[in-house]
C-alpha cells in the first residue's frame, strides 16, 4: 500500500491541490502516515520467542515479522551455519507446531474415518438388504443357511468388505480437507500468472516514453523504473509463498497419508494382509504416498496451460488473422496424441508399481531371512530371482520413458512446428508473399508464450498419472478390511474373566474356519494350560481371545487387561530394559522380574548389562534369551490376564522350572493373576488348575490333570503317545534294554519332578563348572556368542553422512554406467538442438531484413515489444528460450553479413526455415530418448551392483545394519535412480546450454551489456557458495533420516499382534510421528531455504531490469530499440542464471542418491563364493571327518577369542552332542565352520581339506544345518525347497514324507506349488521346523549341524527331528548343540566346552558316570539322572 500510494503522494505536491482541496490533501497524508507507520510496526516480530527454548526446538518462523517472512529473513541462520560447517540436527530448527504431524495428521484421519465409515454402512444396508430381503431386521432374528454351517451374516457383526470405489473416497477427502488451503495458493498463483502480462505494456510504455522523452514530464520515467521494480518484486514475493506454502501443503499431505498407511497396518485384518506384504506396505510408504503429494505443487498448471495457449491463440489472431488456424491445427493434432501416450504410461505405470511391490517384497524377505541364505548358499538363486523382476521393472521403465520423451517431443517442438505451419499459411494466404517484421516478432513472441505450457504439460501430466495410479493403490489399502471391533468384548460383568461360547473363527474367509464350536470359560486366577498336537489350533485360540482371527460367529468376553507372550518372542532395536519395560517406567519390583525370568546370568554376560543395544529382530540373542525377554515384558507390564504361547519351549529344562516356579506356577509372582498357557511340557501339567485339550480345531476335553488321565480320552492318548517316545529314546540308550518303565510310572516321575519345585529353587542353580545349559548366548556382531560383544552397549551405529560437494568419482562412475560415448553423443544433440533454435531466429530476422524495404517503425518496434517479455515468467526453466534475436531491430541486422538469395526467396527463406524447425524436432526426440534410455541402463547396472555387493556382505554387516537402512536404497534411492534424475538431467542440460546460447547472442549483438553480465555473475556465485552447501547437507540428513521411519515401519507390522495386544496402538502411533516429525524437521529446512535463495535472486534480477531501465531513463541519447533489447537480455540472463541455480542444486540434491548407492556398493565383501584353483572334489565330503587344529577365532580383530585353541577329531558318521554354558562357544563353533566367521588361527579340516581355501559356496552347499530359526519365503513350497530346481518332484515328495509333512501336503489344493505367506505365515512353527528338515534331507550331505533346532518347537515335533535325524543320517556326522538333553543322549560322544575351551569329550555315559563331570550336573537339573 506504501508503494501503490506513492505516485499519488507526488503527484499531490507537483500540481499544488492543498490551494483547491485542502481537506483531502491533509486526510490522504494522514492516511499516508498511518500505512507508512504500520509498515514499521509489522517490520517488526509480533511475539518474542521464549528464551526457555532449546535451539534445535525453536522455528523462527512462528515468530518472525512480516518482512522477514517475505523475505526468508528467518532462515539466515540456518544458511550461514551451513556455510561455516556441516549441518547436523542440533543446527536446524524444529518445525513449526501447525505442521507436525500430530497436529496436521487428526484432522485428515478423522475426515477419512467418517468417510469410511459411511461409504461401509451403504455397503452393509445393501448386504444386508441380500440376506433379508425387503423384510426390516429386527436385530434378534437368526440368519438361516442352508447352504453351509456358518451364516453370512450373523446379528451385530459387520461384513469388512473393502468399499465400492475407494480411489475416488481418497480423492474427496483429501480435497475437502485441504481444499481451502489449494484455493487460495492457486488464486495466489493466478495473480502471479496474469502479472506476466504486466511488464510487456510497461515495455511498451517505456519505450513510447524514451522515444518522446522530449514531450513527456522526468518523473513520469522514475515511476515507470518504480513500476518494473514493483511489478516484479510482487510477483516474485507472490510466487514465491505461494511455492513456499504449497510445498509446505505437500509435506502435511504426505505426513498424513504416512500416518494413515501407518495405523492401517496395526488396524487391517488378515484378508487385508495377505493382500499388502510389509514391502508392498513400504513400498506405499515411501512412494506413493511422495507421488499423491508431489501433485500439490504442480496442481496450477491443469488451469494454468489452457489459460495461457488460450489467451496467446486470441493474441495470434489478432496478429496473423486467420491464418492462426493452421498453428492450431497443430496443437488440435498433438493433443489427442498426448492423451494416448498418456493412457498407455498410466497402465504401464500400473504395472511398474505392482512389480516394484514384489521385488521390495522379496528383497524384504532376503534381508530378514539373510542367515539362512548365506547357510544354504542359497545367495545366486534368489539374486537371480530378484534381477529377473528388476528385469521386468526395467522393461517398464523403459517403454515407460520412450513415452515420455514421446510425449515432451510433442509439447517441446509444438510451438516451432506451430510456428511454421502458422507462417507458412500467412506467406500463402498473403498477396506480396512477405513476411514483415512486425508481424514476424509478434508473432513469434506468441509461440513463445507457447512454449511455457506446452514444456510443462508433460511433468504435468506424468505427475498427475502417476499420483492417480498411487491414489488408487492408496484407497485400495486404506480402505481394507480391518479387525472388528466387536471380536472381543470386554464387559465388566460378574464371573469369568474369559469366555467363549459357541465361537467359530477364521484366518481366511476363503478357507475353511481354523477353530469350530469353542466353548470355554476361566475364571479369575485359574492357571489353564493348553495342549494338543501339531496344529490343533493351541496358537489360534490365543490369537481368538485377543480379537486377531475373523470371528464367524459366537461371542468372546474378556474381563480385564491383557499381556501376551508370542511363540516367536518380538524384540525391538532398542536396550534391553527398554524392551523389558515396554514403555513403562521402571517399577520397584523390577530387578525382581529379572531374577524371575532368570535374566540376572545374562546381564552380568553382557557388556551393557540391561543397557545393552538389541539390534533387529533379536539378533544378538539366543532364542532362550528372546523368549525370556519376552515373558520379562509381560509380567512387568502387571495386567490381568496372562496369554503365554509355549514360553518355556526355547528354554532349558531347569531354567524353565525356574520361571515356572517363580513366574507362572501356584507359587510364582503372577499367582493372583488369571494365565493361560499353552504348553508341549506335560510336566507343567499336574501343577495347573485345569487342562483344555485341543485337535482339529476344536476344543475335545477340559478338566483337572487327574479327572482327564482317568477319562481315558483324548488327553490321555495324547500323554500315552508322548510316553511311547520316552520309551523309545530310554531303550536306544540303554542299548535295547526291554526292561522299560510302565507309563504310568514314568508319569508318577513326571509328577515327582514337578513336585519337586516347591522346594527351595535355589537348587536349580548349582555351581558347576558349567552353567545352566539354556544357551542364552550372546551374539556379537555375528549375532553368536555373549563374551564377543563389543565393550560398548550400542550395536547399530549412527548413518554415516557424506560431507561437503559431491565426489567427482560419484559423477564420473554414473556416466561410466551410462556410458562415455552416449554421453557425449546427448550433450552433442543437445547442442546441436540449441544451435538450429538460435539459427531458426536468425535465419527469420534475415530473411525479414532481406524482404523488407523499409526500417521498423517505431510504432513496429512498439507492438513488437508489446507482448515481448510474455514468454519469460520467473517458474519455469522451459520459458527462458533461446531465441536471443527474436527482438533484434533492423538497424542492428544491417551490420551483418548479407546473404544470397537465390530466385525465389519465399521457398528458400520457408524452406530453410522448416528445415531447421523439423531440425529442432527431430533432435529434442532424439537426445530426450537417448537420454532416458541410457539413464535406465545406468540404473540397472548400478542396483546389479547394489544387490550383489549387499549378498556378499557378511552377516556382521546385517547384524549391525538396521534393514531400514538398506531398505531406504532398494525404495527411494533406487526411485529418484529410475526416474527421478532423468528430469533434473535434462533440465540442467538444456538450462546450461540455454545460458551458453543466451551469452553468445547477448555478445554478438549487444557486446556492451556484457559488462553488466560480470556483476551478476558474480553476485550469483556468492549466492550458491551460501545455499548450496546448506542445501546439499539437508538434502542428505533427510535421506538418513527416512531410514527409522522404514525400521520403525517394518518392525512395527512385525510385532502388530503384541502392540495391539498390550493396548500400546497410540503409543506406537506417537513413536511414528516423531520419527516423520524428524524427517520433516530436515525437509521443511530444506524448502525454507529453498526459498530464500529463490527470492534473493529474483531480488537481484529485479534489480537488474530495473538499474537496466533507469539507465533508460538518465541516459538521453538510448534508443526506444536498445531501451527494449537492454531490459529483455537483463530479463533473459537473470532468469536463466536464477533456475539454472535451483535446477543444479536439485540435481545434486538427487545424485545424493546416486552416491548413497554407491556407497553401500563399496563396501568391502566377504570372501569369494567360488575358487577354482581349489574346488573340492564333486563327491566331497565322502566320509564326514572333522578335525580342529588349535582352533581360535574371534568376531573382530578389537575383540577377545571366542574359540580358545580347540584341537579334536571327529570321526566319519560320528554323532556328536554340543553343550556348554553362555558364551562358550557352541555356536562360534558352528557358525565357524560354515565361515560365517573367520578363524584367525588353526585349522579346520573336513575329509582333509583345509576349509580355508575354498569358495564360500563350494563349502556352505557341501555341508547342511538345520537352524534354530525357521525361516520360509514367499513362493511355492518346491521353492522354499530347492530354488535351484535341482530336484525332481518324486524327490521332495520323498522328503516331505521322511519329514513327517507328506500328508499334510498332500491335503492342499495346490500341493507343491502351495504358495507360502511372508515368512511362512500360513504355516505353524513346528510346520515350519519341519519344512527345514525337508531341505536339509534334499541336500543329504555328509556332514550335519544342528543348532538348537528344536529349541522352539513342541515336543512332538521334537521327537519327529529326531527320528528322521537318527534315521536318515545314520551314516552322516552328526554335531548337535543340544537345546534339551534328551535329544543327545544317545549320541556317540558329548563336548562340553567352556569359555571358548573344550573341558569334557567323552560319551554320555562315561560322562554321567563321573559324578562330578560338568555334565553330570547339566543331566541331573534337567532331572535325567537318578
Amino acid at each position: 500500500m506504501v508503494v501503490t500510494n506513492l505516485v499519488p503522494f507526488y503527484t499531490l505536491i507537483i500540481k499544488q491541490v492543498f490551494h483547491d482541496q485542502l481537506f483531502q490533501f491533509v486526510l490522504f497524508y494522514i492516511y499516508f502516515a498511518i500505512i507508512a507507520i504500520q509498515l514499521v510496526m509489522f517490520s517488526f516480530s509480533e511475539v518474542t520467542p521464549p528464551k526457555y527454548f532449546k535451539k534445535q526446538e525453536f522455528c523462527p518462523f512462528q515468530y518472525a515479522s512480516f518482512p522477514s517472512k517475505i523475505f526468508f529473513h528467518w532462515t539466515n541462520s540456518l544458511v550461514f551455519t551451513g556455510y561455516k560447517k556441516v549441518i547436523t540436527e542440533e543446527d536446524v530448527f524444529d518445525v513449526p507446531d501447525k505442521y507436525k504431524s500430530e497436529q496436521v495428521s487428526p484432522t485428515f484421519l478423522t475426515a477419512w474415518d467418517r468417510k469410511l465409515s459411511k461409504e461401509r454402512y451403504k455397503i452393509s444396508k445393501e448386504n444386508i438388504k441380500e440376506v433379508y430381503g425387503n423384510n426390516i431386521y429386527d436385530g434378534k432374528t437368526e440368519v438361516k443357511n442352508e447352504g453351509g454351517d456358518i451364516p453370512l451374516l450373523q446379528p451385530g457383526e459387520r461384513p469388512h468388505t473393502t468399499i465400492s470405489r475407494p480411489t475416488i473416497a481418497l480423492f474427496k477427502v483429501l480435497v475437502k480437507t485441504y481444499w481451502t488451503i489449494l484455493a487460495r495458493g492457486n488464486l495466489l498463483r493466478l495473480c502471479s500468472e496474469l502479472m506476466n502480462f504486466v511488464n510487456p505494456f510497461l515495455l511498451r510504455t517505456m519505450i513510447s516514453y524514451i522515444e518522446h522523452r522530449d514531450k513527456e514530464s522526468k518523473w513520469k520515467g522514475f515511476v515507470l523504473v518504480a513500476g518494473f521494480s514493483a511489478v516484479s518484486f510482487t510477483q516474485s514475493a507472490i510466487f514465491n509463498q505461494t511455492f513456499f506454502h504449497m510445498q509446505n501443503l505437500a509435506m502435511n499431505m504426505k505426513t498424513s497419508l504416512v500416518a494413515a498407511v501407518y495405523r492401517k497396518s496395526l488396524t487391517m485384518n488378515n484378508n487385508c494382509r495377505k493382500q499388502f506384504t510389509v514391502g508392498a506396505i513400504v513400498n506405499m510408504m515411501s512412494v506413493d504416498c511422495q507421488k499423491v503429494t508431489d501433485v500439490v505443487v504442480l496442481l496450477y498448471m491443469v488451469w494454468s496451460a489452457p489459460l495461457m495457449v488460450g489467451l496467446s491463440l486470441n493474441f495470434l489472431y489478432h496478429t496473423i488473422g486467420i491464418s492462426f488456424i493452421a498453428g492450431l491445427c497443430v496443437i488440435i493434432a498433438i493433443t489427442p496424441i498426448n492423451l494416448i501416450i498418456s493412457t498407455i504410461v498410466k497402465r504401464i505405470h500400473t504395472q511398474l508399481l505392482s512389480v516394484q511391490d514384489s521385488r521390495l517384497k522379496i528383497i524384504n524377505e532376503v534381508l530378514n531371512g539373510m542367515k539362512v541364505l548365506k547357510l544354504y548358499a542359497w545367495e545366486t538363486s534368489f539374486e537371480k530371482k530378484i534381477l529377473d523382476i528388476r528385469q521386468k521393472e526395467l522393461n517398464i521403465l523403459k517403454k515407460e520413458a520412450i513415452l515420455n520423451a514421446s510425449s515432451a517431443f510433442c509439447m517441446i517442438s509444438a510451438p516451432a512446428l506451430v510456428a511454421l505451419a502458422s507462417f507458412t499459411m500467412y506467406i500463402m494466404m498473403s498477396e506480396n508473399k512477405q513476411l514483415d517484421a512486425q508481424t514476424a516478432f509478434v508473432a513469434l513472441n506468441l509461440f513463445n508464450i507457447l512454449r511455457n505450457p506446452m514444456h510443462q504439460l508433460p511433468m504435468c501430466l506424468s505427475s498427475l498419472i502417476q499420483a492417480q495410479v498411487s491414489l488408487v493403490r492408496l484407497g485400495k489399502y486404506l480402505s481394507g478390511g480391518d479387525l472388528a471391533a466387536d471380536n472381543v468384548s470386554h464387559f465388566t460383568k460378574p464371573g469369568n474373566v474369559i469366555e467363549i461360547h459357541d465361537g467359530t473363527f477364521s484366518w481366511d474367509e476363503s478357507l475353511p474356519p481354523t477353530l469350530k464350536s469353542i466353548n470355554m470359560e476361566i475364571k479369575e486366577g485359574e492357571l489353564i494350560a493348553v495342549v494338543g498336537p501339531v496344529g490343533a489350533g493351541k496358537s489360534s485360540l490365543l490369537s481368538a481371545l485377543l480379537g486377531e482371527m475373523d470371528k464367524l460367529k459366537g461371542a468372546v468376553n474378556i474381563k480385564g487387561t491383557v499381556a501376551y507372550v508370542p511363540q516367536q518372542a518380538w524384540i525391538q532395536n532398542l536396550s534391553l530394559k527398554d524392551n523389558i519395560l515396554f514403555g513403562q517406567d521402571a517399577t520397584d519390583n523390577y530387578t525382581q522380574v529379572l531374577k524371575d525370568c532368570a535374566l540376572e546370568t545374562d546381564l552380568a554376560v553382557l557388556p551393557g548389562g540391561e543397557a545393552t543395544e538389541i539390534g533387529e529382530r533379536g539378533i544378538n540373542l539366543s532364542g532362550g534369551q528372546k523368549q525370556r525377554v519376552s515373558l520379562a515384558r509381560a509380567v512387568c507390564s502387571d495386567r490381568d490376564i496372562y496369554l503365554m504361547d509355549d514360553p518355556l519351549s526355547a528354554v532349558d529344562a531347569h531354567v524353565g522350572k525356574h520361571i515356572f516356579r517363580n513366574v507362572i506356577g501356584s507359587q510364582g509372582s503372577l499367582k493372583k493373576k488369571t494365565r493361560v498357557l499353552v504348553t508341549h511340557g506335560i510336566h507343567w501339567l499336574p501343577m495347573v488348575d485345569r487342562i483344555i485339550v485341543m485337535d482339529k480345531g476344536t476344543i475335545t476335553d477340559i478338566g483337572h490333570y487327574g479327572d482327564l488321565l482317568g477319562n481315558g480320552g483324548s488327553f490321555a492318548q495324547f500323554l500315552e503317545i508322548y510316553m511311547s517316545h520316552e520309551n523309545e529314546k530310554e531303550e536306544s540308550l540303554s542299548g535295547g534294554d526291554s526292561s522299560s518303565r510302565l507309563n504310568i510310572e514314568r508319569l508318577d516321575s513326571i509328577i515327582a519332578d514337578v513336585a519337586s519345585l516347591s522346594e527351595d529353587g535355589d537348587s536349580l542353580f548349582r555351581s558347576h563348572s558349567i552353567g545352566n545349559l539354556d544357551d542364552p548366548e550372546v551374539l556379537s556382531q555375528d549375532g553368536e556368542d555373549g563374551n564377543v560383544i563389543d565393550v560398548i552397549t550400542n550395536l547399530i551405529e549412527d548413518e554415516w553422512i557424506e560431507k561437503g560437494k559431491i565426489s567427482f568419482s560419484v559423477l564420473r562412475r554414473y556416466v561410466s554406467h551410462m556410458g562415455f560415448l552416449v554421453t557425449g553423443l546427448i550433450m552433442m544433440m543437445f547442442l546441436l538442438y540449441q544451435v538450429a533454435a538460435v539459427s531458426s531466429n536468425i535465419w527469420l530476422s534475415v530473411w525479414i531484413e532481406d524482404t523488407s524495404n523499409q526500417d521498423i517503425t517505431q510504432d513496429g518496434l512498439t507492438n513488437t515489444t508489446k507482448y515481448g517479455l510474455t514468454n519469460i515468467t520467473q517458474y519455469s526453466l522451459t520459458n527462458i528460450t533461446q531465441y536471443g534475436l527474436t527482438n533484434m531491430t533492423q538497424d542492428e541486422l544491417t551490420n551483418k553479413d548479407e546473404v544470397n538469395v537465390p530466385l525465389s526467396p519465399v521457398t528458400y527463406y520457408l524452406g530453410i526455415y522448416a528445415f531447421l524447425s523439423l531440425a529442432q524436432a527431430v533432435l529434442v526426440l532424439m537426445y530426450m530418448v537417448t537420454l532416458y534410455t541410457s539413464m535406465v541402463r545406468a540404473a540397472k547396472v548400478m542396483f546389479s551392483c547394489l544387490l550383489n555387493n549387499i549378498l556378499h556382505q557378511p552377516m556382521s554387516f546385517f547384524d549391525t545394519t538396521p534393514s531400514g537402512r538398506i531398505m531406504n536404497r532398494f525404495t527411494r534411492d533406487v526411485n529418484i535412480l529410475d526416474t527421478g534424475l532423468n528430469y533434473f538431467t535434462r533440465q540442467f542440460l538444456n538450462t546450461l546450454f540455454v545460458i551458453i546460447s543466451i551469452v553468445v547472442v547477448i555478445s554478438y549483438s549487444a557486446p556492451v551489456f556484457i559488462a553488466a553480465v560480470i556483476p551478476i555473475f558474480t553476485i550469483y556465485y556468492f549466492i550458491q557458495k551460501f545455499y548450496v552447501p546448506t542445501s546439499r547437507q539437508l538434502r542428505r540428513n533427510e535421506s538418513i533420516a527416512r531410514s527409522p521411519i522404514y525400521s520403525h515401519f517394518t518392525e512395527t507390522i512385525t510385532g502388530a499382534s503384541s502392540i495391539r495386544a498390550y493396548s500400546d496402538v497410540e503409543r506406537f502411533r506417537a513413536d511414528a510421528q516423531k520419527r516423520m516429525n524428524k524427517n520433516n524437521v530436515f525437509h521443511f529446512a530444506a524448502i525454507s531455504i529453498s526459498r530464500w535463495c529463490r527470492m534473493r535472486l529474483e531480488i537481484l534480477g529485479n534489480i537488474t531490469v530495473s538499474i537496466a531501465s533507469l539507465l533508460a531513463v538518465l541516459m538521453p541519447h538510448m534508443t526506444g530499440s536498445e531501451v527494449g533489447l537492454s531490459i529483455i537480455y537483463a530479463i533473459q540472463v537473470t532468469q536463466s542464471l536464477n533456475i539454472f541455480v535451483q535446477v543444479s542444486t536439485q540435481l545434486e540434491v538427487n545424485i545424493v542418491s546416486v552416491e548413497r548407492i554407491l556407497e553401500y556398493t563399496d563396501i568391502p565383501q566377504e570372501a569369494d563364493w567360488f575358487i577354482e584353483e581349489s574346488k573340492p572334489p564333486d563327491e566331497w565330503p565322502n566320509s564326514g571327518e572333522i578335525q580342529l587344529d588349535n582352533l581360535q577365532t574371534r568376531y573382530r580383530a578389537d575383540l577377545p577369542l571366542v574359540l580358545k585353541g580347540i584341537s579334536c577329531s571327529v570321526r566319519g558318521g560320528e554323532k556328536v552332542g554340543i553343550v556348554g554354558r553362555t558364551g562358550a562357544g557352541k555356536s562360534s563353533l558352528s557358525m565357524v565352520l560354515f565361515r560365517i566367521i573367520e578363524s584367525t588361527g588353526g585349522v579346520i579340516r573336513v575329509d582333509g581339506i583345509d576349509i580355508a581355501a575354498l569358495g564360500l559356496h563350494d563349502l556352505r552347499s557341501n555341508i547342511t544345518i538345520l537352524p534354530q530359526d525357521p525361516v520360509l519365503f514367499t513362493g511355492a513350497l518346491r521353492i522354499n525347497l530347492d530354488p535351484f530346481n535341482e530336484f525332481s518332484d518324486e524327490d521332495l515328495w520323498t522328503a516331505l514324507e521322511h519329514a513327517h509333512l507328506k500328508e499334510f501336503i498332500s491335503t492342499l489344493p495346490s500341493g507343491l506349488d502351495y504358495e507360502c505367506d511372508e515368512g511362512g505365515g500360513n504355516l505353524s512353527i513346528g510346520q515350519r521346523q519341519l519344512l527345514c528338515l525337508a531341505r536339509s534331507l534334499l541336500r543329504k550331505t555328509k556332514v550335519l549341524i544342528l543348532d538348537e533346532a528344536t529349541a522352539a518347537v513342541d515336543l512332538e515335533t521334537d521327537d519327529l527331528i529326531q527320528k528322521t535325524i537318527r534315521s536318515e543320517f545314520k551314516d552322516c556326522t552328526v554335531l548337535s548343540i543340544a537345546h534339551r538333553l534328551n535329544t543327545i543322549m544317545d549320541y556317540d560322544r558329548v563336548m562340553v566346552l567352556d569359555d571358548g575351551e573344550i573341558v569334557e569329550f567323552d560319551s554320555p555315559t562315561n560322562l554321567l558316570q563321573d559324578k562330578l563331570s560338568a555334565f553330570y550336573g547339566m543331566a541331573k537339573d534337567a532331572n535325567i539322572t537318578q
